[in-house]
């Protein structure tokens, strides 16, 4: 592989915060090209590109049509392509090497995911941990480590996520969805928790680290 060429990849996410860390990340990187992100398979499957992707950077769950299902017509849709599980399942090597994956990172050792692409890229299957380590530069690892956590939460609780870090009081956030000022702090307890934060001032600092959008 040779620095002077530029990959072309896209990556299919349920999560915008999960999607954004990822082309953050792999963007750091001068060979690689981000031409496109969705939330489904089927979005890219209906998706015309004036270049086909070089790799696919796949979750497993996601809405409608699973990664593991649509494998075979991403596959058939863009022949040559390679197609990288990126998920927080453990222990797949196998089985997803079995139905045609070219390589398999879990989000707990998301360090390795240029150095799997770059693997796959050049025609080497990359499904264990046991791949030699490469340090590569990440574009912003606490905003990826922050976006990550964030798939813990609940669709109910990212909302209000959203409304804290405008600064939305209980109140306020309770008008705004229709439920009571006490569910609104219990779900503040349980966004605390799951993003491992004790006050509400580390909370709105990591808030602040992320795009809703």
């Amino acid at each position: 592989m040779t620095t002077e060429q530029t990959y072309k990849f896209i990556i299919i996410d349920d999560h915008p915060l999960i999607r954004d860390g990822i082309r953050s990340y792999i963007d750091a990187h001068d060979d690689f090209e981000f031409i496109g992100e969705f939330h489904d398979t089927r979005s890219v499957l209906n998706a015309h590109f004036r270049q086909n992707p070089d790799v696919i950077i796949l979750d497993l769950s996601l809405p409608g049509m699973d990664g593991e299902r649509a494998l075979p017509l991403l596959k058939r849709k863009y022949p040559g392509c390679k197609i990288v599980a990126f998920t927080q399942h453990e222990a797949r090597e196998k089985e997803l090497r079995k139905i045609g994956f070219d390589g398999y990172v879990t989000k707990n050792e998301r360090d390795q995911l240029v150095v799997a692409l770059h693997s796959v890229l050049e025609g080497k299957p990359y499904f264990t941990s046991g791949q030699p380590n490469a340090v590569q530069p990440a574009a912003d690892p606490e905003k990826m480590d922050a976006y990550l956590k964030l798939k813990q939460l609940t669709p109910r609780e990212t909302e209000v996520a959203k409304y804290m870090k405008e600064d939305f009081s209980n109140r306020e956030i309770a008008e705004k969805i229709f439920i009571s000022e006490s569910t609104v702090e219990t779900h503040r307890k349980h966004i605390k928790e799951k993003l491992g934060v004790k006050s509400r001032r580390e909370l709105a600092a990591l808030l602040r680290k992320i795009d809703f959008s």
